[in-house]
């Protein structure tokens, strides 16, 4: 039983970390206008508030790999939660583009220190027969951002500030990273008594890439996450282009797609613990790749 208890709470802790970094990232792209307008960030700029917080997430992700391997997950964790929401925080201060830019730059950077944390950590700690159930577990977290967090902060950005939702989603990485100092426990580390050197992860990252498995695993995921990304980013805006839609009916939306996420992802891991890993995820990939194709070409009602 104590096990089990333990267990729940570090599903909790990482729970609300994903759901925290999915909202703050993914609910700029409905309230872009307000922080457009209130900021009077012209439309050709727009764009690069997104960018600049995906750039150092992407360099951050890929450095902080073989350290969080020397150092532990729960060290990595515990400083990427912290300085996230420090960062999510200091958005209530912006005044311009360039200040909102850098503030996003630094958030992305955070961002990525925690970048495949979550599930790096359900791998050191969950036996490999649960791991697809914790993930699913876990990444329901991205689910109740959609479902919850965007539509909860697109209204706050519509009827308040654009400022109120970043500062929501610090209180809730505040929360994340303290369940996560508490109760998360520190894996025992393989590489603890091994020196860590820049030619040493030059090396090991050389010899991943000769590897043809590894690439093409690496690359369907870089992939992966960036459709995901760039369809829920942009989602939003033709939306609001083709249907003339406003904050509250764009909330709707994303709390229908997000909670039916949230029902199905617990049983996607179940499911894919059964099936295997590979036919799981081919499968998923061509159902998706076909709805979202879908989208523009076939749906002409807001509901459809």
């Amino acid at each position: 039983m104590k096990n089990r208890y333990a267990s729940h709470l570090v599903l909790a802790a990482l729970w609300l970390m994903v759901f925290s970094i999915s909202s703050q990232m993914m609910v700029i792209s409905p309230i872009l206008p307000n922080i457009a307008t209130a900021l009077e960030i012209s439309k050709p700029l727009q764009g690069s508030l997104i960018s600049a917080y995906a750039i150092p997430l992407g360099i951050l992700a890929f450095i902080i790999g073989p350290i969080s391997d020397k150092i532990g997950r729960r060290r990595v964790l515990i400083t990427g939660t912290g300085i996230m929401s420090i960062t999510l925080f200091m958005h209530a201060f912006v005044y311009d583009y360039t200040s909102f830019l850098i503030i996003r730059m630094l958030t992305g950077a955070a961002g990525g220190l925690l970048s495949g944390a979550s599930i790096a950590y359900v791998g050191d700690y969950f036996p490999a027969h649960k791991r697809g159930w914790a993930n699913g577990i876990v990444m329901t977290g991205i689910a109740g951002g959609f479902s919850l967090g965007i539509p909860i902060g697109t209204l706050l950005a519509e009827f308040g500030s654009f400022r109120y939702p970043f500062v929501m989603f610090a209180v809730t990485m505040m929360i994340a990273a303290v369940l996560i100092w508490f109760y998360l426990p520190q894996p025992s580390i393989r590489n603890l008594n091994k020196k860590l050197t820049l030619s040493q992860i030059k090396e090991n990252y050389i010899s991943l890439f000769k590897r043809p498995e590894l690439l093409a695993l690496a690359a369907s995921f870089a992939l992966m996450s960036f459709c995901v990304a760039m369809y829920m980013i942009f989602l939003p805006t033709w939306l609001t282009d083709t249907f003339k839609l406003n904050g509250y009916s764009i909330a709707s939306i994303v709390f229908v797609a997000g909670f039916s996420g949230a029902i199905v992802s617990p049983f996607s891991g179940k499911l894919s613990d059964r099936l295997g890993r590979k036919v799981f995820v081919v499968n998923a990939c061509m159902g998706l790749s076909i709805a979202i194709a879908m989208t523009t070409l076939f749906i002409t009602d807001v509901w459809l």
